[in-house]
């Protein structure tokens, strides 16, 4: 499959799924990114941690941004909560 159609395959995907597939997907995509970013820690490799940190941080954003406060009740406060704690602290 080349990229182009992997691409697209995956934009599908998206958007067809459920609230609760995309909220699965966000989550994978963000523990993708903090194991690269763990992983190049180790390797020294500083641009990838770079890169991996922010798109991690990008997914914690679209985990805050997708809450559902009325909704979600003292769970989705305690998400808030967590979600704005990572993306408040200096990573190091």
């Amino acid at each position: 499959m080349s990229y182009t159609a992997s691409a697209t395959y995956r934009e599908l995907d998206i958007a067809s799924a459920p609230p609760a597939r995309l909220v699965v997907m966000v989550y994978d995509f963000l523990l993708v990114h903090l194991t690269r970013a763990r992983l190049s820690i180790d390797s020294h490799n500083v641009e990838l941690r770079l890169e991996s940190v922010a798109k991690a941080r990008e997914a914690v954003s679209e985990l805050l941004c997708g809450l559902d406060l009325d909704r979600g009740g003292e769970l989705a406060g305690q998400l808030q909560s967590l979600y704005a704690f990572y993306l408040r602290e200096p990573l190091e």
